[in-house]
């Protein structure tokens, strides 16, 4: 999917702040193909799929996701290993977890841009929701 959108909003094991060991090598390589512009939250649900998290989005939602928005340098470039990173299959048919989507996101300063983020796409509804919408958060949920 050719695009022109830069941004990327980023909510779990590819934050600048994780340390999970899951993701280390991809938020490397992330932080290396992009500049972090600053803490945003996306109207949803995030949920504990046990190693990483899943993000669903619900523009209806009394909640948010946290996390932060970075500037992609070569946003195709990038977005082609982090659908890899993903597992999404772009074959028709096949099963993925996430699909790639652009939505807008609300900054820490109020204002509001386009950006990615990987929404999980399957029935959440097993895992425990983690209420605080932080990634960081999930222990304590």
């Amino acid at each position: 999917m050719l695009t022109t959108i830069e941004h990327l909003f980023v909510y779990g094991t590819l934050m600048s702040s994780a340390s999970d060991a899951m993701g280390i090598d991809a938020r490397g390589r992330l932080r290396r193909e992009s500049a972090l512009v600053a803490p945003a939250v996306v109207e949803g649900f995030l949920f504990d799929l046990g190693s990483y998290p899943g993000l669903v989005i619900d523009h209806c939602a009394p909640a948010v996701v946290c996390g932060e928005v970075v500037k992609l340098r070569d946003p195709i470039h990038t977005l082609i290993w982090l659908d890899a990173y993903e597992s999404i299959d772009p074959r028709p048919g096949a099963v993925n977890e996430y699909r790639r989507v652009s939505t807008t996101v609300t900054l820490d300063d109020g204002s509001r841009i386009e950006a990615w983020l990987y929404r999980y796409i399957l029935d959440a509804a097993r895992y425990p929701r983690i209420p605080s919408g932080r990634w960081s958060d999930r222990s304590a949920s």
